[in-house]
């Protein structure tokens, strides 16, 4: 590949962007996340609807999709649930189609698709029946499901940091045939299109978010480890599975706009997202810290499929060089 950089000697890191782009191993710049404070009314990150191609149902059949983000929840929800991202208007419900991709008040993982019935059963959901997410740290969630008619919970299927499936508590609604196209906002950061949630604020997410993203299949476990990536973020335009990558929010990083509401661009598609009543602090707006920064020290092992290795990009010189292993990066 050309201008492949080297890891020989002193290396100062200039523009890492550009040469994360050239060279599958070097740092992928990622040092910012978005915080939400769970307060009602406020913290809402949202996709203007209809966001046609992040709906996925026809009223007759469920269709396959599969959605992944890097979660950060407070230790104390104080018994409400994280919404991590959804579509749909919950105050239309019972008749509100759509899903929502959340944590329980446990710290549970789990995925709610609703179809346009009237009834209170007009839902399906799983969710982990034990709690895999460590809360006050960076984990990584993915939810998948393959579609079907009449949808079936027992077909989704939850991830924690690369391993699952998990298992799954289930709730079958009677009534429940597939969602309906949802022509509400695509949220982030809580379950459904509100800034002012009829729940008095039962869904809205208190902690961190970053790298959401979206896909119009069912994941494999063999992607979702990819996409966890031993814990490091990468770019995903990258992955084996671009091609069903539907929208990707870098969240903090990429942000355009003016402090504290910015617009988060969709990296993949156009379904670009923009925060509202954000208070520009390290609880509510875009804040400091990022799941790819771990406490590394000596030799990192490194394979030719590993991606997005991050020692730090803050455009510092470090010190860089091959150790008698050739896929041992030093530093």
């Amino acid at each position: 590949m050309a201008n492949k950089p080297t890891f020989d000697g002193n290396f100062t890191i200039t523009d890492v962007e550009n040469l994360s782009n050239q060279w599958d191993h070097f740092p992928f710049p990622n040092s910012k996340a978005i915080a939400f404070n769970g307060v009602n009314a406020e913290s809402l990150v949202a996709v203007a609807g209809p966001a046609s191609d992040l709906s996925f149902g026809n009223a007759t059949a469920d269709l396959p999709f599969s959605l992944c983000a890097w979660v950060k929840p407070d230790v104390a929800l104080g018994g409400v649930e994280f919404g991590i991202a959804g579509h749909g208007d919950y105050a239309t419900c019972p008749s509100c189609p759509g899903y929502n991709f959340f944590l329980n008040t446990f710290h549970r993982v789990g995925l709610q698709l609703r179809d346009n019935g009237t009834a209170a059963a007009n839902s399906i959901k799983a969710t982990e029946t034990v709690t895999s997410v460590t809360p006050g740290q960076w984990n990584h969630v993915c939810v998948t499901y393959p579609g079907g008619s009449p949808g079936d919970p027992a077909n989704i299927s939850v991830y924690v940091n690369g391993v699952g499936p998990k298992g799954t508590t289930l709730y079958t609604g009677a009534g429940y045939v597939a969602m309906h196209p949802a022509t509400e906002d695509f949220t982030i950061g809580r379950k459904y299109a509100n800034l002012l949630d009829p729940a008095a604020g039962g869904s809205n997410a208190q902690g961190l978010i970053d790298e959401l993203a979206v896909f119009n299949k069912e994941l494999s476990a063999g992607e979702v480890a990819e996409i966890y990536n031993s814990g490091f973020v990468f770019d995903l335009r990258t992955f084996s599975g671009v091609a069903n990558l539907v929208s990707w929010w870098r969240m903090g990083d990429k942000a355009t706009g003016t402090s504290p509401n910015f617009t988060i661009p969709d990296q993949i598609g156009s379904n670009d997202a923009v925060m509202t009543a954000f208070l520009g602090d390290s609880t509510s707006g875009i804040a400091p810290g990022a799941p790819e920064e771990p406490e590394v020290a000596g030799a990192i092992p490194v394979s030719l499929a590993t991606k997005g290795i991050v020692f730090h990009q803050r455009n510092k010189p470090y010190l860089v060089s091959r150790g008698s292993n050739p896929d041992d990066i030093i530093t």
